[in-house]
């Protein structure tokens, strides 16, 4: 039975593989029958078994893979084979057809410091309870009139939340790389966190959706708000991902009123036992903002610390940043005071983190513009850090009032505060009525483009305001061991060798232009990835900010920043060589933009911002001819 069940079997493969060869099994079989097509297709290929007689079995296994016998008809075959296989002949089309493409240095740069936890720790994520008893509440930190907060942590019971760090590796290089122990490492907090208890005044009402939406403006920093406020607020569209200099926020929830040994003391009005109530809810609630707690106000950090100004510029370009990321996504804080200023830092010579804090007031409608037509309408937090056109506005029919640069004028007088303990137009100033000169003087060891910047802030008519992307660049830029410097800087970067293209069209003269910008904005990235490695050559809180000014930048800004290091009128250290020359490069760049790409947009720009074009401003460049410095990387290892 065994011989003959063998023997039916080989007939069958047969019989299949002989079926397979004709067309309308070809069609049908593989449908009704796959295994034994599949079995009939590969019973050819497969190799025959091993004869028992041992001479034909020795000649087998010698002639098996011998290509040595048959060599053309194995190439013949498999060729065949080859070309009946459809999705073999379209294998390599991709690597084929593929082509190298060229990706721009500042793109590239941008990924780097923007994709990348070793630059941004605002990649991190982790996962936070929604629940009041999920908390251990500390000490009283301060109060408003819509809120208090108080240090927690998370209580006993509940898991600790696993924190992301760098791998050993990175680690080991760091320590070969510094000469010395980091000026300070991140100092471990028995309350970590700040919980905003948030106040509610109509415990009467039950459920939770009126908490939402008259409290959800607190959520515009969180990236998890829309989901959390499920369209509750209409048009309400919060920040997109978590920056640096921006509050952050942990997670948000309502739960249950927690009353707090202090609560009867500090706010009995926001309880649900004051005694205007005639009923009150079953289980009276509010909402809890949990945010990483920070360590002072830039109120009490001026007053406590002395002066630094180099500080102080590291502060403003924070600042700046901050700005510069709300302005992108249309949301504007509208209550920009010192108080709302949070600085978090460890040692008190170090320069701290600032952060936006306090957003209820905001307006994060995608919308910058606000319908005016009586005072009932809010517009927004302290009347002395008002914009002059929100303060000077007049409600009427169909009048309409625009934040865009409003927030962009608060931060002129907070860095005001910064760099000399006193905001102007807290008592000096009205914001209403003042003039420009009448903005007090900066102290001379003030960094000449932050003056400058401070100053263009602090401009009357917003169309003539510097936006925040370009004022923060060049304090940025300022601050990468440049400064007085960056002429010299430019010429060694080949800006200065512009006569030797005089004889090219204009759109090779543009390319030229951007490849020498490239050659700085190398320099800028070596010195910040060093930095990085070597913590103690610059501040914890100076290398976010450099990673998230080049994880942003972008030519068109940078070279409109350029003004402030290369004003008009200012005399050069060097005179031009040849009046000729000049005169044919000035001619030469006054339109440039017009066979320039590049160029293109910053020409079609409307002169919002005062100032002159690029081209112009390049004319100042070129007559650099000053003795410069070896580099930047050289700056930051002697210093």
């Amino acid at each position: 039975m065994k011989r003959f069940g063998k023997a039916a079997y080989r007939i069958a493969n047969e019989f299949v593989a002989l079926s397979g060869r004709i067309s309308i099994f070809q069609r049908i079989l593989p449908r009704i029958f796959p295994a034994t097509h599949n079995l009939g297709v590969h019973v050819v290929l497969k190799r025959a078994p091993f004869p028992r007689q041992n001479a034909l079995r020795i000649a087998r296994l010698v002639t098996r893979h011998g290509r040595f016998f048959r060599p053309f008809s194995s190439v013949i075959i498999e060729r065949h084979r080859f070309q009946n296989k459809d999705d073999w002949r379209h294998k390599f089309e991709p690597l084929r057809k593929q082509q190298s493409k060229s990706v721009d240095l500042v793109e590239r740069i941008k990924q780097i410091f923007g994709n990348s936890v070793r630059y941004n720790e605002d990649l991190k994520s982790s996962e936070w309870p929604n629940r009041v008893d999920s908390y251990e509440f500390g000490e009283f930190l301060g109060q408003g009139c819509n809120a208090a907060v108080y240090s927690a942590k998370l209580a006993e019971s509940d898991v600790e939340l696993s924190n992301t760090k760098y791998g050993a590796g990175f680690n080991e290089v760091t320590n070969i790389l510094a000469e010395m122990p980091p000026v300070s490492k991140a100092v471990e907090k028995k309350y970590p966190l700040a919980i905003k208890l948030m106040f509610n005044f109509e415990h009467d009402r039950d459920g939770d959706a009126h908490l939402w939406s008259s409290m959800g403006n607190e959520l515009a920093p969180y990236p998890n708000a829309a989901k959390l406020l499920n369209g509750r607020m209409g048009n309400f569209k919060p920040l997109p991902a978590k920056h640096p200099n921006v509050v952050r926020i942990q997670t948000a929830f309502v739960d249950s009123l927690k009353v707090l040994p202090d609560a009867l003391e500090r706010y009995p009005d926001a309880l649900h036992t004051a005694r205007w109530y005639e009923s009150i809810a079953s289980q009276p609630k509010t909402m809890y903002v949990v945010m990483r707690r920070y360590r002072q106000t830039l109120h009490d950090y001026v007053w406590t610390h002395h002066r630094n100004y180099w500080t102080g510029r590291v502060m403003v370009a924070q600042l700046l940043e901050a700005c510069t990321y709300l302005h992108k996504h249309k949301v504007s804080q509208r209550d920009m005071k010192s108080d709302n200023i949070l600085l978090e830092y460890d040692l008190d010579d170090e320069i701290p983190q600032l952060v936006i804090a306090d957003f209820g007031c905001a307006l994060a409608s995608d919308d910058w513009t606000v319908l005016y037509e009586s005072d009932d309408v809010s517009l927004g937090g302290n009347t002395k850090t008002r914009a002059p056109e929100i303060a000077t506005a007049v409600p009427g029919k169909n009048k309409k009032v625009d934040f865009e640069m409003a927030d962009t004028w608060a931060a002129g007088g907070l860095s005001y505060e910064i760099l000399t303990r006193s905001n102007p137009f807290y008592k000096h100033l009205d914001t209403a009525t003042y003039e420009e000169s009448q903005l007090p003087a900066l102290p001379s060891r003030v960094n000449f483009v932050t003056r400058d910047v401070i100053f263009d802030l602090l401009k009357r008519n917003p169309n003539e305001r510097v936006k925040p992307s370009i004022a923060a660049n060049a304090v940025n830029l300022s601050l990468f061991r440049m400064g007085e410097d960056v002429r010299q800087m430019m010429e060694k970067c080949g800006i200065s060798q512009m006569s030797t293209l005089l004889a090219g069209s204009t759109k090779v003269l543009s390319q030229k232009l951007n490849s020498h910008l490239d050659k700085v904005i190398n320099l800028i990235t070596a010195e910040t990835i060093i930095s990085n490695l070597a913590p103690h050559l610059i501040s914890r809180a100076e290398r976010q900010l450099r990673a998230t000014f080049l994880s942003r930048m972008n030519r068109e800004d940078i070279w409109q920043s350029l003004k402030y290091f290369f004003p008009p009128g200012v005399p050069l250290n060097t005179p031009a060589t040849s009046s000729d020359c000049l005169e044919s490069i000035s001619s030469l760049l006054s339109s440039l933009s017009n066979g320039s790409q590049d160029f293109e947009m910053q020409k079609q720009q409307p002169a919002r911002n005062g100032y002159n074009n690029v081209p112009i401003l390049l004319r100042h460049v070129i007559r650099t001819n000053s003795d410069g410095i070896d580099g930047i990387v050289h700056r930051v290892r002697s210093k």
